[in-house]
């Protein structure tokens, strides 16, 4: 076999050897690609832990268990999760935080944090929210009319075999929570005299740490924008009048009226003469 033959051969062994090569750096590459934006269980339970912080769900450090594969100061950042029993570990004593979880376990331990909240929480935004979240699983391709609830629709949870990514849990428990939007509330009303009916100007609303004035026709408008809560307490009160305390939904009728009753000495001032010997 000539030199120049034997060359060939070898040059072509070698790109072959090359092309080889580079598809196998490819495939490495696009499996740890996929393998860095699968969710593992510490990662569900960081944001499962904050769908609960969000609603006011205390930890039990009492009731908090021990694993052998998760240190102390990672068991402490999800020690809501881990003491409401949300996401429990395994027969051998391990918690294998690094393991990555399928879509339909995803969806289990979203299930077990609604129903959690739904007997514990005295937030029910959050949790109707998250009901919404996973009913909408059960509607595949339909259009939903309100652009929030769109958030909350995740086709990567309709396939129970494959692996949920970071990112698309990330958005879901962001658009639950309402991080990517503002709540716009703004609660209307009116203030009236209880007996005459007439409006009351100049009155004083509070609630939340938020304030409003009626104007000469007992009119006001106080704006919730951004509070978590669902229910709030509203007082008014008036020169001359009995404060009052309502509490209001805010999910509800955006309207509100206060009847203040007069105090006991602007009553009798309002008696007719004569009238009390009747």
């Amino acid at each position: 076999m000539s030199r120049v033959k034997k060359l060939k051969r070898l040059k072509k062994r070698l790109t072959a050897l090359l092309s080889l090569l580079l598809v196998l750096l490819l495939l490495s590459a696009f499996h740890t690609g996929r393998s860095d934006n699968r969710l593992n269980r510490a990662e569900l339970s960081l944001l499962l832990e904050t769908i609960l912080e969000e609603s006011y769900i205390v930890p039990d450090f009492a009731n908090l268990p021990h694993f052998t594969d998760l240190a102390h100061d990672r068991a402490m950042s999800i020690s809501r999760v881990l003491s409401c029993r949300i996401i429990e570990g395994f027969s051998d004593g391990s918690f294998r935080p690094d393991e990555p979880v399928r879509n339909i376990e995803t969806l289990h331990y979203l299930q077990k944090t609604a129903e959690f909240l739904r007997n514990n929480s005295t937030d029910f935004l959050i949790a109707s929210r998250l009901m919404r979240a996973l009913n909408y699983q059960n509607s595949p391709g339909v259009i939903f009319a309100d652009a929030s609830d769109k958030k909350l629709f995740l086709k990567e949870l309709a396939d129970a075999v494959g692996f949920i990514e970071k990112k698309a849990i990330s958005n879901l428990v962001a658009a639950i929570l309402g991080k990517d939007e503002n709540r716009q509330c703004q609660l209307t009303g009116r203030v009236i005299n209880a007996i005459t009916g007439n409006p009351v100007a100049c009155a004083y609303i509070a609630g939340e740490k938020r304030t409003a004035v009626t104007d000469e026709a007992g009119y006001f408008k106080i704006d919730f924008t951004g509070i978590k809560q669902k229910n709030v307490l509203l007082l008014a009160a008036a020169e001359d009048f009995m404060p009052l305390e309502i509490k209001k939904d805010l999910s509800l009728s955006s309207d509100i009226v206060f009847r203040l009753r007069p105090e006991k000495s602007q009553m009798r001032a309002a008696i007719r003469p004569g009238s009390s010997s009747h």
